[in-house]
């Protein structure tokens, strides 16, 4: 007996081992003699950074700094940020690390400070730092069988196929001038970066990414020491990174993650501070697909001997979309008790949301938090935060039962209007960026054996009478009386797979 089964594979991401681990932050600060005494703590806020993740065997280990950042008015009524880095290094141990890629990413949990008097800060915190290893998972199933007079059920469909995935790092720096029109730096208050893919391009094994890195700056003006002042700057994403099996014909997507920043002050050739040092630690995640279309065996049956098969529940994943938008978040914000005059700034320090399918459309549905410094009508300084909700819905075609997505949201850019009546309008500017994946079960054959030990006894009869009704299928039939659908639509001038009415039907013999 000559029998043969082709297989083929269905592959998506599958998560092999995630970690969570807590990093505390305590600090007992005495500031430095040139900083004045704090008179009253106005923000403190811890800003998790990893600058570089390292796999060695089973381990993975993520070097990062947790900076501290502390905005105050001293007790000369002057505007002050102390800011201090805490360094960290955490590690991960787990059998699948060797054979996955490893992504880390760290997130502030809580800080809080209090000034124990003029010249110390206490400062507690904590980073949680998420260690997450991913491989691709393949499943073989039969695509179809030739020999052993085996018979076959298959159905074609469209597999979209996870190749690989990978994670890449890469540095963009630069020293810039802040501008004429600015007065010189006396202190950095803040910095915030975001970068956006412009264009990619797959060759070989490699992706250029070609996009920008906007880097948005806050300082204290020397002119003035409780004048703060905004600089914003652009600089070219030109990088190349390796990308497994990725190219022009597959399917790839890219996210860039700043997993560090830094801006400093630099004097000018005239040795004042007007220059700024930025460089960011980018981290690139890319997913490479492969859209397919794949023959898949349902069911089978040998007329000449005993079988044994193995059907699989089989998830199919068919890539609906994959978009990059920019959408603007809009909230109303009560500052009623603040006697709120003026604002100075406004930043995003956080958004949370949740995602889900709602008939047609893709919804995503959170909270922005916003930090804002403002000036009452005494003229004096006070930090807020505050909350607004916001909802991104999207039109699809969504193509199976269920659907995964994981957006990738990017701060791209804010502003706010000051409303008489105690409100402020914010609006939120932010790229969303998600692959949707609509998602199918099917029973597939994953495995079979013909038996020739086990050969079947042949029918007596050469012909069989069968009255068939409505709706019935040939292969239903085929398989009840051990023959083939050919055989039966051959003998009966059939020409489709389903009885179309009521019908006397003649059964050959296999």
């Amino acid at each position: 007996m000559d029998f043969c089964a082709e297989t083929n594979e269905v592959s998506k991401r599958k998560t092999a081992c995630r970690e969570v681990l807590e990093q505390p932050i305590e600090c007992d600060i005495t500031l430095p003699e040139y900083f004045p005494d704090v008179q009253r703590v106005l923000k403190c806020s811890l800003t998790a950074h990893i600058g570089s993740v390292q796999k060695t065997g089973d381990r993975v280990t993520a070097d990062g700094t947790g900076r501290l950042s502390v905005l105050y008015m001293s007790d000369t009524g002057k505007l002050r940020c102390f800011e201090q880095g805490v360094p960290f290094s955490r590690f991960f141990e787990n059998r699948a690390v060797e054979e996955c890629e490893c992504c880390v990413r760290a997130k502030t949990e809580y800080v809080n400070c209090r000034a124990v008097s003029g010249r110390r800060l206490d400062i507690h915190g904590s980073i949680s730092i998420t260690f997450s290893c991913y491989s691709c998972d393949c499943k073989k199933l039969i695509c179809g069988c030739s020999g052993g007079g085996v018979e076959t059920r298959s159905e074609k469909t469209e597999v979209c196929n996870m190749l690989g995935c990978s994670e890449k790092g890469f540095t963009v720096s630069e020293t810039f001038e802040i501008g004429d029109g600015k007065p010189s730096i006396a202190q950095i208050v803040r910095s915030y970066a975001s970068a956006v893919i412009e264009d990619t391009k797959a060759v070989s094994g490699k992706i250029l990414i070609k996009g920008e890195l906007t880097v948005k700056t806050l300082y204290i003006a020397e002119s003035n020491d409780n004048e703060l002042q905004k600089i914003e700057h652009t600089m070219p994403i030109n990088q190349i990174v390796e990308a497994d099996k990725a190219d022009d014909e597959n399917i790839n997507i890219i996210k860039l993650v700043i997993s560090d920043l830094t801006v400093s002050a630099k004097t000018d050739a005239a040795g004042a501070l007007r220059l700024l040092d930025a460089g960011a630690e980018i981290r690139a995640y890319t997913e490479t697909y492969k859209n397919e279309e794949m023959n898949m065996v349902t069911d089978a049956y040998s007329v000449n001997y005993e079988i044994e098969s193995k059907l699989t529940p089989t998830e199919i994943r068919r890539l609906d979309d994959n978009f990059t938008d920019t959408y603007l978040c809009r909230g109303r914000l009560d500052l009623s008790g603040t006697d709120t005059e003026r604002v100075i700034d406004m930043s995003v320090s956080g958004i949370e949301y949740n995602t889900s399918r709602v008939k047609d459309e893709l919804l995503i549905a959170g909270a922005i938090t916003v930090n804002l410094l403002t000036v009452n009508s005494e003229n004096e300084i006070s930090f807020f935060e505050r909350q607004f909700d916001f909802e991104y819905r999207r039109h699809e075609e969504f193509s199976g039962e269920r659907t995964e997505f994981s957006p990738f949201i990017t701060v791209t850019g804010s502003d706010y209007v000051l409303n008489s009546g105690d409100t402020l309008d914010a609006r939120v500017e932010v790229t969303i960026s998600a692959a949707v994946f609509s998602v199918s079960t099917v029973n597939v054959i994953t495995d079979i054996s013909v038996d020739s030990e086990r050969p079947k006894k042949p029918s007596g009869a050469a012909l069989t009478v069968y009255f068939a009704e409505k709706g019935e299928k040939i292969w239903d039939i085929a398989r009840h009386y051990n023959t083939t659908t050919d055989k039966i639509m051959s003998e009966n001038n059939l020409e489709g797979m389903l009885v179309t009415e009521k019908c006397r039907l003649l059964i050959p013999r296999a």
